[in-house]
């Protein structure tokens, strides 16, 4: 029973985490902010940080609207495909979402490309 639990919270886990990776990779489709996709949502900008994380759960009224603004269907939002993903690039990622705002993640990760090309070249 326990190991049924444990099962279905990793579930949930992963479908969190899908349904943030599909919101966010729909407002830098679009690209929106996550600050001026909060001021849509009339949440704040930590919310949607949280959203896309996978920290948070959106409301029904908040993903009804996310759909409308992004212009994207309820389906792509909820289906997205799973693509494995390391638990280390897990951490990286939820501190860098936590911890540095868009503007900041865009510099870090022109680093990170730059420092990828020097090294394919050497």
């Amino acid at each position: 029973m326990l190991h049924n639990m444990k099962q279905k919270v990793m579930e949930h886990t992963t479908e969190l985490r899908l349904l943030a990776d599909s919101i966010r990779a729909a407002r830098e489709e679009k690209g929106i902010t996550q600050e001026k996709l909060a001021e849509y949502l009339d949440i704040t900008p930590t919310h949607v940080r949280n959203l896309e994380s996978g920290r948070r759960e959106p409301s029904i009224k908040v993903l009804i609207t996310l759909c409308q603004i992004l212009d994207i269907s309820f389906d792509r939002v909820v289906k997205a495909e799973a693509r494995p993903v390391s638990s280390a690039t897990e951490r990286i990622v939820s501190y860098l979402e936590s911890a540095f705002s868009e503007e900041e993640r865009n510099g870090i990760a022109d680093i990170f490309e730059a420092a990828a090309k020097k090294r394919l070249n050497q």
